[in-house]
């Protein structure tokens, strides 16, 4: 089930909410997932389990090889066909947030990273952005906003990764400030002007996405994954 906000007179034409609850598909969003020698990752549909009406697992191939960073992730600005179609996409032209209801196996050893929020990672890069991650082990959360390819600033929220925890971030006064929220409660806030600089000058910008991704050329060599119950983006534009 997919529900896109039609514009009528009753919904104020600066805003845009797009949500898919994952039955079937992604769709308003995109899957993208790159290949390496080990496989490709992959993405599971389920449907109308205790937990969730639909939802969606996206898993790493496991093993280990020379070549690439593998990945999969799940972002607005990708097509169905599994293809980014533009890193053009600013925080700059109002206030945005991005929720989704997530959680993850990941193995205490894999060379890993998963993040949801405003980012969009590049090999084992943590790119400009704000966003929840976990890496290398961690079994909780972090809040954190990355500029000039390096996290800025991180507060552990100690909220487990491991069950169903529903994330939210929140990008005001076009990237001054960010705050970040766990099950309905806001759990920190960061202002920086040189995160918010960073993120309006880079040429690849944070695009909402949930993403998994190898921290080692070729993979970790586990078994890892994230599984997403729904995804929903929110956009007030400033003109």
């Amino acid at each position: 089930m997919t529900l896109l906000h039609t514009f009528t007179d009753s919904i104020p034409k600066n805003r845009l909410t797009l949500f898919t609850d994952f039955i079937d598909s992604a769709k308003p969003f995109g899957i993208v997932k790159s290949s390496n020698a080990i496989g490709t990752p992959t993405d599971v549909y389920s449907n109308g389990n205790s937990e969730d009406l639909g939802s969606v697992t996206c898993t790493l191939a496991t093993g280990t090889s020379a070549g690439l960073f593998q990945r999969i992730g799940i972002y607005q600005t990708a097509d169905q066909s599994g293809a980014i179609i533009t890193r053009a996409w600013s925080l700059a032209n109002g206030d945005y947030a991005m929720e989704a209801r997530v959680k993850t196996s990941v193995h205490p050893s894999a060379a890993c990273i998963v993040t949801c929020g405003f980012t969009l990672n590049h090999n084992s890069v943590l790119q400009n952005g704000a966003y929840f991650y976990h890496t290398n082990g961690q079994s909780t959360w972090r809040a954190a906003v990355s500029a000039d390819n390096a996290i800025v600033r991180e507060f552990d929220t100690r909220v487990a990764v491991a069950s169903y925890q529903t994330l939210r971030v929140v990008s005001l006064n076009r990237a001054r400030s960010f705050e970040f929220y766990i099950n309905g409660n806001r759990v920190w806030k960061s202002v920086d002007q040189n995160v918010r600089n960073e993120i309006i000058a880079s040429a690849a910008y944070p695009m909402p996405c949930i993403e998994i991704r190898d921290r080692v050329s070729g993979g970790g060599g586990r078994p890892n994954n994230f599984i997403a119950d729904y995804m929903m983006t929110e956009e007030r534009f400033v003109r």
